[in-house]
């Protein structure tokens, strides 16, 4: 069954193209490559969707450019941020650079909660903040973060039985973080 991953914008902006050599570079082009293999979906709001074409690699462009040819992109109607920010204007014990942290990325976390709840990044602080907020802010509590930057056959076999399965795969040592 394909699943739909919202990849954030540090995702496109590093992956690199067949010659990169930087570990983040490979393993951000790696996942790219790996959601269309495994044929996946990826979800935009506008404000993510604008932001990742203004700050994509070549490479990225290129993938997602061949994404929309398969009808692999979902794009949203609108902004999907209120999801994230209503709860997030009520968690008054959230520190304030977590609350920043959220409130900068909410339409990416919104959108991946309107979908299948799976959250591509290398964004380690936006994963601290979540990981901090999971106490107080129930809506975010189920997201599949997943870190690109941790990138490994572990990963790609996960991705790769995600697509066939309606539940997803238990973890393992794959680089996933399920906020709990």
């Amino acid at each position: 069954m394909t699943k739909v991953f919202v990849v954030d914008t540090c995702v496109g902006h590093a992956a690199g193209g067949p010659d990169a050599t930087f570990p983040l570079s490979k393993h951000s082009r790696d996942f790219l490559l790996l959601l269309r293999e495994a044929g996946h979906k990826v979800a935009f709001d506008p404000a993510s969707h604008d932001e990742w074409k203004a700050h994509r690699s070549r490479f990225a462009y290129t993938w997602l450019t061949s994404m929309y040819a398969k009808r692999r992109v979902i794009l949203a109607d609108e902004e999907v941020g209120d999801a994230v920010l209503v709860p997030l204007a009520a968690a008054k014990d959230l520190a304030d650079h977590h609350r920043k942290a959220i409130a900068k990325d909410a339409p990416v976390v919104a959108t991946a909660l309107a979908h299948d709840r799976l959250l591509a990044s290398v964004d380690g602080r936006l994963l601290t903040a979540l990981l901090e907020a999971c106490r107080s802010m129930a809506c975010v509590q189920g997201l599949v973060w997943i870190d690109v930057a941790g990138y490994c056959e572990e990963l790609a076999a996960w991705v790769h039985k995600a697509a066939g399965q309606k539940k997803l795969p238990a973890a393992g040592n794959v680089p996933i973080t399920v906020l709990k």
